[in-house]
């Protein structure tokens, strides 16, 4: 026990302090803390100083990262402006002319489901054409198709009708409504019209069995060179769309934002002559 003792008593002797007197401790505490503040500080702004490098790098991803999901929300949101535009009209097409004795649609029909169906995108007379062009320097072009099922599972498209704005009124009856018989391929389309095809040549989620009628309408954004805003001056579709950085995907170059339903139409609605 008494080893131990003597044992441990020499190990704290020989760990003892190595300064003098506590004079001694508190002169080198203080050249410590001189010594070392300095280099606190120097840290701290360096600190700063990365901070505001990160910030300065990191702002202008922020911003374009806003520019690109608010363009895609506002692309989105025009889809689906086009798709219920279209599936409006389908369910106006098919109750309109109900409680008439003669049930076939009329051109007339078409152009007023058209201006009708189209508030929802062009509200008030936004739609129509006015003095030197369009409100928002672009128009709805909208076409329907009608198409027969035939044997072997083909199909054929016998015509196709498309409205639009072109006259400088808010008549709903100057709407242009021609009729293309046959239907050509419009290169800002998805639809492409042919005779004793497979359906899906057509459009590609056609199916039609065979005596089968089916209506094809689609609902595209026109913006072209030609067509000017009320000031006659021609807006490009990312800006006359309010996009910000992401450009609309174009068809044929002129059209934008295009959609597309197809519906079997009531008995006697249509028939291989177009209204």
């Amino acid at each position: 026990m008494t080893g131990g003792g003597n044992s441990l008593k020499n190990q704290v002797r020989s760990c003892g302090y190595p300064f003098k007197s506590l004079k001694n401790l508190k002169h080198l505490a203080k050249q410590f803390s001189e010594f070392l503040t300095p280099r606190c500080e120097n840290k701290l702004l360096s600190r700063k100083g990365s901070i505001l490098i990160e910030f300065a790098v990191c702002m202008p991803i922020l911003i374009i990262l806003l520019f690109y999901v608010h363009d895609l929300v506002k692309i989105r949101r025009y889809y689906s402006q086009t798709e219920f535009v279209i599936q409006q009209m389908a369910n106006m097409i098919q109750n309109i002319s109900q409680k008439r004795a003669d049930k076939r649609i009329t051109a007339n029909d078409l152009r007023y489901i058209y201006c009708l169906a189209l508030q929802t995108l062009y509200p008030a007379d936004t739609l129509f054409y006015k003095s030197q062009g369009y409100t928002f320097g672009h128009f709805p072009y909208i076409a329907l198709y009608y198409i027969k099922g035939i044997e072997n599972g083909k199909a054929s498209c016998s015509w196709r009708l498309g409205l639009w704005p072109d006259s400088p009124s808010t008549d709903p009856t100057k709407i242009s409504c021609p009729r293309n018989i046959p239907p050509t391929k419009l290169s800002y389309s998805l639809i492409t019209p042919s005779e004793n095809v497979s359906p899906s040549n057509i459009y590609e989620t056609l199916k039609i069995n065979e005596g089968e009628e089916k209506i094809i309408i689609e609902c595209l954004i026109f913006n072209y060179t030609v067509y000017k805003n009320l000031e006659g001056k021609y807006i490009p579709a990312k800006e006359a769309l309010g996009l910000k950085l992401l450009s609309p995907k174009a068809i044929g170059g002129t059209g934008f934002l295009n959609s597309v339903v197809i519906f079997t139409p009531k008995p006697g609605l249509f028939s291989e002559t177009a209204p």
